[in-house]
Order: C-alpha cells, then structure tokens, then sequence
C-alpha cells in the first residue's frame, strides 16, 4: 500500500486501504446486493500470508534487490497487521479474514453493512499496519 505520513494511504484504488467498488474502471474486489450493501462472499480487500506470496507486480519496485522480479509501484511498500497465524477469523468486531487456506485472504466484512461503512471500517484498521520490508 501507499504510505500516508507512516500509515496506510486510504482509496479505492489499488495499492490502498479500502476496497475498488463496482462502477470503477478496474476490477472490483466487492459485489454490492441490490441495497448497495456489501455481499457476504468472500470478497473484500486482498491480503497475503507473507512477502514471499505476493504478486510481483504488487512488490515495490525498491524491493527489486531483495525481491527479484518485483514490479509494483516505487512509492508503495509491504504492510503487514498482527503477528498470529494467517487462518479465517475476526479481524475487528466488523471485519473478518477469509484465507482459504492459501497464501491470498480477503479482509471481508463480518455482517452486511453499506459499502460507505465497509470502507470506513477498513480505514479504523490504518493504525494497525505497519511496514514490514526486508
């Protein structure tokens, strides 16, 4: 994610705390029902296990000397929340992870609620990151 003055920069972009809606010119990581409140689908704002899983376009590029191959913005960097294992369980009392058990998660929400405050409750996580290179 982009840094904010050392904190997750929020959006609804790539590379952001927060979540790319439906109606934005990229994919969008949630589905939203009919009363544009979010599905309970497994969908929500991707995470990964470790550095070692994450996707080569998404690994900053000053990384490139640690991490070969990597291709992601210059100006973002690898974050991480929490030192427990990566398995399904609650994140906050609103937001849960979903990890299959694969090294990719999404940080879901846990009860259907608008999108506005799916994103507000992905933005009270930003105190909890922090930025964990090698």
């Amino acid at each position: 994610m982009f840094d904010d003055a050392g904190l997750p920069r929020i959006g609804q972009t790539r590379c952001m705390l927060g979540v790319r809606p439906p109606g934005t010119p990229s994919l969008p990581d949630i589905d939203l029902d009919l009363n544009g409140d979010v599905m309970l689908n497994s969908r929500g704002m991707s995470v990964f296990r470790s550095l070692a899983d994450v996707p080569l376009r998404l690994v900053p590029l000053h990384l490139s000397s640690k991490v070969r191959g990597a291709a992601g913005p210059g100006n973002a960097h690898i974050w991480s929340m929490g030192t427990g294992p990566f398995t399904p369980g609650t994140v906050t009392a609103d937001l849960r992870l979903d990890a299959p058990g694969g090294p990719h998660g999404t940080v879901c929400p846990g009860h259907v609620m608008p999108l506005v405050t799916f994103q507000q409750e992905l933005a009270n996580t930003r105190g909890f990151w922090l930025i964990d290179e090698p």
